[in-house]
Protein backbone atom coordinates (compact mmCIF):
# COMPACT_ATOMS: atom_id res chain seq x y z
CA UNK A 1 0.00 0.00 0.00
CA UNK A 2 1.63 2.95 -1.02
CA UNK A 3 2.29 5.05 2.10
CA UNK A 4 -0.26 8.25 0.64
CA UNK A 5 -3.17 6.03 1.19
CA UNK A 6 -1.41 5.55 4.75
CA UNK A 7 -1.86 9.01 5.31
CA UNK A 8 -5.00 9.94 4.15
CA UNK A 9 -6.38 6.89 6.52
CA UNK A 10 -4.43 8.07 9.72
CA UNK A 11 -5.97 11.96 8.61
CA UNK A 12 -9.38 10.38 8.28
CA UNK A 13 -9.44 8.97 11.18
CA UNK A 14 -7.86 11.64 13.30
CA UNK A 15 -10.68 13.79 11.79
CA UNK A 16 -13.39 11.59 12.80
CA UNK A 17 -12.09 11.32 16.28
CA UNK A 18 -11.85 15.05 16.87
CA UNK A 19 -15.19 15.55 15.77
CA UNK A 20 -16.31 12.59 17.83
CA UNK A 21 -14.06 13.57 20.81
CA UNK A 22 -15.74 16.74 22.52
CA UNK A 23 -19.42 14.41 22.04
CA UNK A 24 -17.90 11.48 24.14
CA UNK A 25 -15.70 13.69 26.70
CA UNK A 26 -17.92 16.85 27.52
CA UNK A 27 -20.92 15.07 28.58
CA UNK A 28 -17.94 12.84 30.79
CA UNK A 29 -16.83 15.00 32.39
CA UNK A 30 -19.86 16.52 33.46
CA UNK A 31 -21.45 13.65 34.69
CA UNK A 32 -18.15 13.11 36.92
CA UNK A 33 -18.49 16.87 38.38
CA UNK A 34 -21.56 16.91 39.40
CA UNK A 35 -23.22 15.61 42.42
CA UNK A 36 -25.11 12.56 40.52
CA UNK A 37 -21.57 10.90 39.46
CA UNK A 38 -21.65 6.97 39.82
CA UNK A 39 -18.22 7.36 41.79
CA UNK A 40 -16.07 10.41 43.52
CA UNK A 41 -13.15 10.55 40.80
CA UNK A 42 -13.35 14.36 39.48
CA UNK A 43 -10.41 13.24 36.66
CA UNK A 44 -12.66 10.12 35.53
CA UNK A 45 -12.56 12.10 31.75
CA UNK A 46 -8.47 12.28 31.45
CA UNK A 47 -8.31 9.30 32.72
CA UNK A 48 -9.84 7.78 30.16
CA UNK A 49 -8.48 10.21 27.45
CA UNK A 50 -4.78 9.40 29.16
CA UNK A 51 -5.68 5.60 28.71
CA UNK A 52 -6.53 5.85 25.55
CA UNK A 53 -3.70 7.56 24.33
CA UNK A 54 -1.65 4.74 26.10
CA UNK A 55 -3.50 2.02 23.61
CA UNK A 56 -2.93 4.17 20.94
CA UNK A 57 0.67 4.30 21.63
CA UNK A 58 1.16 0.78 22.10
CA UNK A 59 -0.33 -0.30 19.26
CA UNK A 60 2.09 2.27 16.89
CA UNK A 61 5.26 0.65 18.61
CA UNK A 62 3.62 -2.92 17.44
CA UNK A 63 3.44 -1.57 14.02
CA UNK A 64 6.44 -3.40 12.12
CA UNK A 65 8.39 -1.71 8.90
CA UNK A 66 8.17 -3.66 6.04
CA UNK A 67 10.87 -2.25 3.41
CA UNK A 68 10.07 -3.19 -0.10
CA UNK A 69 11.12 -6.17 -1.80
CA UNK A 70 12.82 -3.73 -4.89
CA UNK A 71 14.05 -0.74 -2.77
CA UNK A 72 16.40 -3.49 -0.66
CA UNK A 73 17.41 -4.33 -4.60
CA UNK A 74 18.33 -1.03 -5.52
CA UNK A 75 19.79 -0.36 -2.86
CA UNK A 76 22.00 -3.72 -3.32
CA UNK A 77 23.11 -3.40 -6.81
CA UNK A 78 23.98 0.59 -5.61
CA UNK A 79 26.37 -0.89 -2.92
CA UNK A 80 27.83 -3.93 -5.10
CA UNK A 81 28.56 -1.23 -8.10
CA UNK A 82 30.42 1.32 -6.05
CA UNK A 83 32.30 -1.55 -3.87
Amino acid sequence: MPSGKVQGCISGVKSFAEVVAPFVYSPLTALFLSNDAPFYFPGFSLLCISLSWMIGFLQSILIKDVPSATLNNEISNTSNEEA
